[in-house]
Protein backbone atom coordinates (compact mmCIF):
# COMPACT_ATOMS: atom_id res chain seq x y z
CA UNK A 1 0.00 0.00 0.00
CA UNK A 2 2.43 2.20 0.58
CA UNK A 3 4.66 1.28 -2.48
CA UNK A 4 1.35 2.20 -4.72
CA UNK A 5 1.42 5.57 -2.70
CA UNK A 6 4.83 6.68 -3.13
CA UNK A 7 4.20 5.21 -7.25
CA UNK A 8 0.92 7.65 -7.21
CA UNK A 9 3.23 10.51 -6.14
CA UNK A 10 6.38 9.97 -8.65
CA UNK A 11 3.43 10.33 -11.38
CA UNK A 12 1.56 13.04 -10.25
CA UNK A 13 5.52 14.58 -9.76
CA UNK A 14 6.31 13.55 -13.11
CA UNK A 15 2.98 15.04 -14.55
CA UNK A 16 4.13 18.33 -13.55
CA UNK A 17 7.34 17.95 -14.67
CA UNK A 18 5.80 17.16 -18.47
CA UNK A 19 3.11 19.60 -17.92
CA UNK A 20 1.70 22.55 -19.48
CA UNK A 21 4.26 25.19 -17.95
CA UNK A 22 7.41 23.24 -18.58
CA UNK A 23 8.48 25.75 -21.52
CA UNK A 24 8.23 28.44 -18.75
CA UNK A 25 10.29 26.49 -16.16
CA UNK A 26 12.77 25.51 -18.83
CA UNK A 27 13.03 29.15 -19.77
CA UNK A 28 13.44 30.19 -15.94
CA UNK A 29 15.97 27.67 -15.91
CA UNK A 30 17.96 28.85 -19.06
CA UNK A 31 17.41 32.71 -17.40
CA UNK A 32 20.01 31.16 -14.35
CA UNK A 33 22.68 30.43 -16.63
CA UNK A 34 23.37 32.35 -19.58
CA UNK A 35 25.57 31.79 -21.67
CA UNK A 36 25.76 28.39 -21.00
CA UNK A 37 25.36 26.31 -23.82
CA UNK A 38 23.68 22.76 -22.40
CA UNK A 39 24.00 20.61 -25.11
CA UNK A 40 24.30 16.72 -26.10
CA UNK A 41 27.55 16.43 -26.35
CA UNK A 42 28.29 17.43 -22.32
CA UNK A 43 26.16 15.13 -20.33
CA UNK A 44 25.40 14.27 -16.78
CA UNK A 45 24.27 10.54 -16.86
CA UNK A 46 23.80 8.03 -13.68
CA UNK A 47 26.75 5.98 -12.65
CA UNK A 48 26.87 2.40 -14.09
CA UNK A 49 28.62 1.16 -10.88
CA UNK A 50 26.68 2.94 -8.20
CA UNK A 51 23.02 2.10 -7.19
CA UNK A 52 21.12 5.28 -6.88
CA UNK A 53 17.87 4.44 -4.58
CA UNK A 54 16.62 7.88 -5.52
CA UNK A 55 15.78 7.65 -2.07
CA UNK A 56 15.44 11.36 -0.15
CA UNK A 57 18.31 11.35 2.27
CA UNK A 58 20.85 9.55 0.16
CA UNK A 59 23.87 10.43 -2.02
CA UNK A 60 22.98 10.49 -5.75
CA UNK A 61 26.06 9.26 -7.95
CA UNK A 62 26.19 11.02 -11.44
CA UNK A 63 28.92 11.03 -14.41
CA UNK A 64 29.50 14.36 -15.98
CA UNK A 65 30.49 13.31 -18.90
CA UNK A 66 32.77 14.88 -22.21
CA UNK A 67 31.46 13.33 -25.26
CA UNK A 68 32.52 16.36 -27.17
CA UNK A 69 35.76 17.51 -29.09
CA UNK A 70 36.67 19.98 -26.94
CA UNK A 71 38.80 20.18 -24.02
CA UNK A 72 36.54 20.76 -20.68
CA UNK A 73 37.75 22.38 -17.31
CA UNK A 74 35.08 21.27 -14.92
CA UNK A 75 35.70 22.02 -10.50
CA UNK A 76 33.17 20.19 -8.30
CA UNK A 77 32.89 23.45 -6.35
CA UNK A 78 31.80 25.98 -8.70
CA UNK A 79 30.50 23.79 -11.12
CA UNK A 80 27.74 21.85 -9.80
CA UNK A 81 24.11 23.30 -7.95
CA UNK A 82 21.19 21.09 -7.24
CA UNK A 83 17.49 22.98 -8.04
CA UNK A 84 13.65 22.29 -7.41
CA UNK A 85 10.86 24.37 -9.52
CA UNK A 86 8.89 26.17 -7.05
CA UNK A 87 5.14 25.88 -8.84
CA UNK A 88 3.92 28.24 -6.23
CA UNK A 89 6.56 31.09 -7.11
CA UNK A 90 7.48 29.41 -10.49
CA UNK A 91 10.89 30.30 -9.87
CA UNK A 92 13.75 27.78 -9.66
CA UNK A 93 15.03 27.06 -5.81
CA UNK A 94 18.43 26.66 -4.92
CA UNK A 95 18.76 23.68 -2.47
CA UNK A 96 22.00 23.00 -0.47
CA UNK A 97 24.07 20.15 -1.17
CA UNK A 98 25.11 18.80 1.59
CA UNK A 99 28.57 17.15 0.23
CA UNK A 100 31.42 19.82 0.70
CA UNK A 101 33.95 19.65 -2.56
CA UNK A 102 37.94 20.20 -2.44
CA UNK A 103 38.59 23.43 -4.48
CA UNK A 104 40.62 22.28 -7.75
CA UNK A 105 39.80 21.72 -11.38
CA UNK A 106 39.45 18.16 -13.64
CA UNK A 107 40.67 18.18 -16.95
CA UNK A 108 38.03 15.97 -19.24
CA UNK A 109 39.56 14.86 -22.60
CA UNK A 110 37.42 14.55 -25.45
CA UNK A 111 35.67 11.94 -26.18
CA UNK A 112 37.85 9.08 -28.40
CA UNK A 113 41.36 11.18 -26.61
CA UNK A 114 43.30 7.48 -26.07
CA UNK A 115 44.31 6.98 -22.06
CA UNK A 116 42.70 10.54 -20.95
CA UNK A 117 39.94 10.70 -18.65
CA UNK A 118 36.88 12.31 -20.40
CA UNK A 119 34.33 11.56 -17.30
CA UNK A 120 34.33 12.68 -13.96
CA UNK A 121 32.17 11.31 -10.53
CA UNK A 122 30.00 13.75 -9.43
CA UNK A 123 28.25 12.88 -6.28
CA UNK A 124 25.12 14.98 -4.92
CA UNK A 125 23.46 15.33 -1.68
CA UNK A 126 20.57 17.81 -1.80
CA UNK A 127 19.62 19.10 1.62
CA UNK A 128 15.53 18.76 1.72
CA UNK A 129 13.33 20.20 4.98
CA UNK A 130 10.37 17.45 4.37
CA UNK A 131 11.71 13.89 4.16
CA UNK A 132 8.18 12.37 3.98
CA UNK A 133 7.27 14.38 0.44
CA UNK A 134 8.83 13.44 -2.84
CA UNK A 135 10.70 16.34 -4.57
CA UNK A 136 11.55 16.71 -8.25
CA UNK A 137 15.01 18.16 -8.37
CA UNK A 138 17.67 18.85 -10.87
CA UNK A 139 21.33 18.72 -10.58
CA UNK A 140 23.53 20.74 -12.48
CA UNK A 141 26.74 20.25 -13.95
CA UNK A 142 28.65 23.21 -15.97
CA UNK A 143 32.71 23.21 -17.28
CA UNK A 144 34.55 25.30 -19.74
CA UNK A 145 35.98 24.73 -22.70
CA UNK A 146 39.43 25.60 -21.95
CA UNK A 147 39.70 26.74 -26.07
CA UNK A 148 37.72 29.59 -25.60
CA UNK A 149 36.54 29.67 -21.87
CA UNK A 150 32.94 28.68 -23.33
CA UNK A 151 30.66 27.50 -20.37
CA UNK A 152 28.89 24.12 -21.02
CA UNK A 153 26.94 22.30 -19.14
CA UNK A 154 24.43 19.30 -18.33
CA UNK A 155 21.66 18.89 -16.02
CA UNK A 156 19.68 15.12 -14.88
CA UNK A 157 16.00 15.53 -13.07
CA UNK A 158 15.22 12.70 -10.38
CA UNK A 159 12.00 12.39 -8.03
CA UNK A 160 13.10 11.52 -4.32
CA UNK A 161 10.98 9.70 -2.78
CA UNK A 162 10.14 9.76 0.98
CA UNK A 163 11.76 6.02 2.69
CA UNK A 164 9.05 4.58 4.08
Amino acid sequence: MKNSRGLFFAIIALLFLSGCQSSEKEKAFLDLYPGVDFNQEVKLTTDPYAANSEDLGTWINLIFKNQSTEVISFSLLDGTNIYTYSERSQKWVKLENQLEYNPGEDILYPKGTAQAVTDKLVIFSPKTDNLHTPIVIRMVAIGHQISDGKPVGAYYDSILLPQW
